[in-house]
C-alpha cells in the first residue's frame, strides 16, 4: 500500500474506487451546503421568485431540486473521474481530460438557467452561481487536492 502526501491511498498507480467515492461524498456535501446557502439567501431577497415556473418541473424552484441536482452532478463527476482513471492509466492524461470535460460540461450547463421563460436576471445569476460552485468543488477536490502521481508526489510505503 502506498500513501501519498495528500493522504490518498494508491497502489501501483491505481486509483481505488472507495477513495474516489470518499472524495465524491465530501464534494457532494460541500457543494450541496454552499448551494443550499445560495438558494436560501437568494430566496430571502426574492431573487428566486415563486411566480417563475420551471417548465420541466411544472413548479417553482425549491430547495429539494437544488440539492438533488447538485448531488446528481457530483455523482456523475465522481463516476466520470473513476471511469477515466480506470481507462487511462496515465494520471497526467486522465486528469487533463477530466479537467477539459468538467469545464466543457460546466459551460454547457449554463444554458439551462438561460432557458427558463421570463426568469429575472438575478434568478439566472443565482442559478449560474450554483453551477459554478459545483464545478469549482469538483475541480478542487478531484484535480487540485488529489495528487496521485507516483514519482512526483514522493510516496512513502506503509508495508
Amino acid at each position: 500500500m502506498i500513501v501519498h502526501q495528500s493522504g490518498i491511498v494508491v497502489a501501483s498507480n491505481r486509483i481505488h474506487f472507495s477513495e474516489v467515492l470518499k472524495i465524491g461524498a465530501f464534494t457532494a456535501l460541500a457543494s450541496t451546503g454552499v448551494n443550499a446557502l445560495i438558494y436560501v439567501a437568494a430566496k430571502s431577497v426574492d431573487w428566486i421568485p415563486e411566480s417563475i415556473i420551471i417548465p420541466e418541473a411544472g413548479q417553482p424552484i425549491t430547495l429539494l431540486p437544488v440539492v438533488m441536482a447538485t448531488v446528481v452532478a457530483v455523482l456523475g463527476a465522481t463516476l466520470g473521474y473513476y471511469a477515466l482513471a480506470f481507462v487511462i492509466r496515465n494520471t497526467t492524461w486522465h486528469r487533463r481530460l477530466y479537467t477539459i470535460l468538467a469545464i466543457a460540461l460546466t459551460a454547457a450547463s449554463f444554458y439551462t438557467p438561460l432557458n427558463i421563460p421570463n426568469a429575472p436576471l438575478r434568478m439566472i445569476m443565482s442559478l449560474e452561481l450554483m453551477h459554478v460552485v459545483v464545478a469549482v468543488a469538483i475541480l478542487t477536490f478531484f484535480i487540485i487536492l488529489r495528487t496521485d502521481d507516483d514519482e512526483s508526489s514522493n510516496p512513502t510505503s506503509l508495508e
